[in-house]
């Protein structure tokens, strides 16, 4: 790792996110993109093209490439694991893209390597770093809004129906769940805490993947958050969180940079606007760094124990869903 040249970053994987998160490369200083890897050479030598960077289709020379520092691993989700364990195998720290994995099972042995190997590990859960929702976790943390109380947030826009897309495919790990229904449980796992009671219904699809998912949650104090995750149409994708003393809402697309507005019990308020420039993966990418610089394990705001609360959480949901709906 050289200071002078900054962080080299390779991305394991070539698709939309990845070319989000490549963009976003050049608003972190201290970045840098060495190598990018696609199983087709033509969309791996178009994206360096793009890019910057070496192309491979040949993991092993990618992974092998000087200059790496760390892998961005931007996979299909069910594909996570394996490219992970790989990264890690061959002695490079990984940040990976979310879900992690599609069960606490598959995650906590690539945790247990990442730390028996002294490696640096984290999921790309990348609204932990944007600046509204680092500033809603101190406003709820701080007491400002009371003690909270209801959350409700939905994600939804119309998805791809060919069966082959991986919003559809179950062995790619489809359905909303895994793909969008991750962002709002996230809020509430953070905001909230953990759930003391889950239920869910969903509107599945003909491949069997979740296409709507309804989500409620429960709390010992009477909190309750009610969530909703939809590739069957396009919602406000908004996040409202009302406590004892006040409220507060993340605007739409709350997942990705927006402003927050803050409320107190008359409805009062003020608007808190923040950058907007890129995507706003560079906040992600900023700690990833930082932490690589100072040689830490994993990160300190989105360590392993939170993947794995937010892996149960979700798996949680998705035995409520396979439920049949009382009658």
């Amino acid at each position: 790792m050289s200071p002078e040249r900054g962080i080299g970053w390779g991305i394991l994987g070539c698709g939309h996110i990845a070319g989000k998160f490549a963009s976003d490369l050049a608003l972190a200083p201290g970045s840098r993109l060495v190598a990018s890897y696609g199983r087709d050479r033509d969309k791996s030598e178009a994206f360096t093209t793009r890019f910057g960077g070496t192309a491979h289709d040949d993991l092993g020379q990618f992974l092998s490439e000087p200059g790496i520092d760390v892998v961005y691993v931007a996979t299909p989700h069910a594909l996570h694991p394996r490219h992970v364990r790989t990264c890690l195998e061959a002695g490079l720290p990984v940040l990976c893209e979310k879900p992690f994995a599609l069960s606490r099972r598959e995650a906590e042995p690539l945790l247990k390597l990442a730390r028996s190997k002294g490696l640096f590990l984290m999921e790309a859960l990348w609204t932990r770093f944007l600046p509204h929702v680092q500033a809603s976790l101190e406003m709820v943390r701080s007491g400002l809004l009371g003690t909270p109380q209801l959350l409700t947030a939905d994600f939804g826009f119309v998805g791809s129906k060919d069966p082959a897309s991986r919003l559809n495919d179950p062995a790619l790990g489809g359905g909303t769940l895994w793909d969008i229904g991750i962002y709002p449980l996230f809020l509430a796992l953070e905001w909230l805490g953990r759930p003391d009671t889950v239920k869910a219904l969903a509107t599945r699809g003909p491949t069997g993947v979740d296409l709507r998912l309804s989500m409620s949650l429960g709390y010992s104090g009477g909190a309750m958050a009610h969530l909703l995750s939809s590739f069957l149409e396009s919602t406000p994708t908004q996040a409202r969180l009302h406590g004892s003393a006040g409220s507060l809402a993340l605007e739409r697309m709350f997942h990705a940079p927006t402003d927050l507005v803050v409320l107190d019990r008359e409805g009062d308020g003020k608007r808190m606007t923040f950058p907007k420039e890129g995507h706003g993966y560079q906040h992600e990418i900023l700690h990833v760094n930082g932490c690589l610089r100072q040689g830490l394990p994993e990160s300190p705001l989105w360590p392993h124990e939170k993947t794995l609360e937010l892996l149960s959480l979700m798996e949680r949901v998705q035995e409520a869903a396979a439920q049949p709906p009382a009658m």
